[in-house]
């Protein structure tokens, strides 16, 4: 188990070079060799460990599911137009046909430019 955190610890440390390499092959595989270490580091825990960290993470995972409920909510298309951005609205009266529109700008442009 110590050799499990020793290698999630080094993990940790070289995610941000990886990303500043600006390959995106390396970051991946760094965070896949994470998930290997924690699966490796969380088999090996007594049933008082998993207690305790069950009763210390659980609200944090509640409240993350806040942000990521309303980043979900913002890619959602809707075809009602009052709701949306005002980008949906102007665009539609350009174009001069109905369109779906979402509470952000823009649904699912992938940041890195990949297609």
């Amino acid at each position: 188990m110590k050799f499990a955190l020793a290698v999630l610890g080094a993990l940790i440390a070289l995610i941000p070079p990886m990303f500043a390499l600006g390959d995106r092959f390396l970051p991946g595989l760094g965070c896949a060799a994470m998930v290997v270490a924690l699966v490796a580091i969380a088999s090996n825990l007594h049933d008082e460990e998993a207690v305790f960290i069950r009763r210390l993470f659980r609200p944090i995972l509640i409240t993350a599911c806040i942000p990521a409920a309303w980043m979900y909510i913002q890619a959602l298309p809707f075809r009602n137009l009052t709701w949306t951005h005002p980008i949906w609205q102007t665009a539609a009266a350009t174009l001069n046909e109905p369109m779906f529109g979402s509470l952000g700008i823009d649904r699912g442009r992938d940041p890195f430019g990949i297609e």
